[in-house]
């Protein structure tokens, strides 16, 4: 059994009404959607909302930065899954997403590869001091696909924990996360998962400037949101359209 996850906080609650429609609609997804809601009220009408309308409801607290809510896809609980896929909330759906699993069970985690070298999200300096190649192609983190059997109970207080002590050296999106981004983070941590056979092919799962015609799940970054974007205005409204009919 599989399913796919996404996390967002109070202040994001019509942007996970927009990925669950357009899951449910254009991408005809047919599993479970669990949606990790990070200091919401247990119970919130919002929380109920998304649960009347089939999610998976999970509530977590937390008093680290917004984005590191991230970590809680890799709750123990989660390993009742065989496989999960995490999104980010602006992604654009764009064909059935119930064949994808199918395409990537050889290895344990696969992810969609950037054109940018590690030391865009840590420092060069610390890179070198730690002997690690700083010319590696970082990995997006915006979409995860991976098995949960490499869930281990400590996996989400040591991401967080590896993310506080590296505070100082992470560089990764300034405007926004401030030394508080996942992303160089989970690829440091996740070493072991970040060679060429762990790259998702034929854009699957790309930026939205690289789609194919076979890419399912477009990922328009925090610049071009389908909710806040004139280019995606379509399938904003055919997502909250499928939403509202749930």
């Amino acid at each position: 059994m599989n399913a796919i996850i996404c996390f967002g906080t109070p202040n994001c609650i019509d942007d996970i009404k927009y990925l669950c429609g357009a899951l449910r609609g254009p991408g005809q997804w047919k599993g479970d959607i669990i949606t990790i809601l990070v200091n919401s009220q247990p119970y919130c009408q919002e929380g109920v909302e998304l649960h009347n309308k089939g999610m998976k409801v999970i509530y977590k607290r937390s008093n680290d930065h917004p984005y590191l809510g991230k970590y809680f896809i890799y709750d123990k609980d989660f390993k009742m899954y065989d496989q999960l896929l995490y999104l980010d909330l602006d992604f654009l759906v764009l064909l059935n997403v119930n064949g994808l699993f199918e395409k990537y069970t050889e290895e344990d985690m696969y992810w969609d590869k950037t054109p940018f070298n590690l030391d865009v999200g840590l420092k060069k300096e610390w890179l070198d001091k730690q002997r690690i190649d700083s010319t590696r192609k970082i990995f997006q983190a915006a979409a995860i696909l991976f098995k949960t059997g490499i869930i281990e109970d400590c996996t989400s207080r040591e991401l967080f924990d590896l993310t506080r002590s590296l505070h100082d050296v992470n560089i990764h999106n300034p405007e926004q996360a401030k030394g508080w981004s996942d992303e160089p983070i989970q690829n440091i941590y996740w070493e072991r998962y970040t060679k060429s056979k762990n790259e998702i092919r034929d854009g699957h799962i790309c930026f939205v400037g690289c789609r194919q015609p076979g890419t399912i799940l477009a990922h328009t970054t925090n610049w071009h949101k389908p909710w806040q974007s004139p280019d995606y205005k379509g399938y904003f409204k055919q997502a909250m359209e499928a939403y509202n009919k749930l």
